[in-house]
């Protein structure tokens, strides 16, 4: 048809958007039904505690910041009122980390980005106490809200995909 496309040429050709279901050979297995159709595994349960841990760190960070709050002023020297901005700076951090450093898992991997986001925010904790002014404990804040802004997102979406729908809400809640 002198190189006109017919309808059925155009039919075959044109792209349509596939689901999971439509690209499953016969040796293919969907792994969200996989999950939902059987009991949680002791992997499973494993994986969500330990990223139930990395969601208790960023509550105890948001805790302790707040009762070493009296000694931080009285050792840095500083006014009540710089204790906002030091606050500040940590969910600054997270923010942004959230934003940023949860992304790098869709390159690096989920798990990569929870170990290295969790280690920086332990050893940046530890750091805290090394801080002798008010810009290097703003400066070590924003760092460690950085790091455990990167790892949540991705502790909460790992529990997600681990877990069964029937259970899936309350555990990511």
């Amino acid at each position: 048809m002198g190189g006109m496309a017919t309808h059925t040429d155009r039919e075959h050709t044109a792209e349509k958007p596939v689901g999971t279901r439509e690209l499953m050979g016969p040796d293919t297995i969907n792994v969200v039904d996989f999950i939902d159709q059987r009991k949680v595994s002791r992997f499973q349960w494993g994986t969500i505690f330990l990223c139930a841990l990395v969601m208790l760190l960023d509550g105890f960070d948001n805790q302790a910041i707040g009762y070493v709050a009296p000694a931080l002023t009285r050792s840095l020297h500083i006014d009540k009122s710089a204790l906002g901005v030091i606050f500040g700076a940590g969910l600054l951090g997270y923010t942004i980390g959230t934003l940023i450093i949860g992304m790098l898992a869709d390159e690096f991997g989920r798990r990569k980005v929870i170990i290295g986001g969790t280690l920086a925010f332990g050893l940046l904790s530890l750091l805290t106490v090394t801080a002798n002014s008010l810009n290097a404990l703003l400066v070590i804040r924003f760092l460690t809200g950085l790091a455990l802004g990167g790892a949540m997102p991705n502790a909460i979406a790992l529990v997600s995909e681990y877990s069964p729908r029937r259970i899936r809400a309350t555990l990511v809640t």
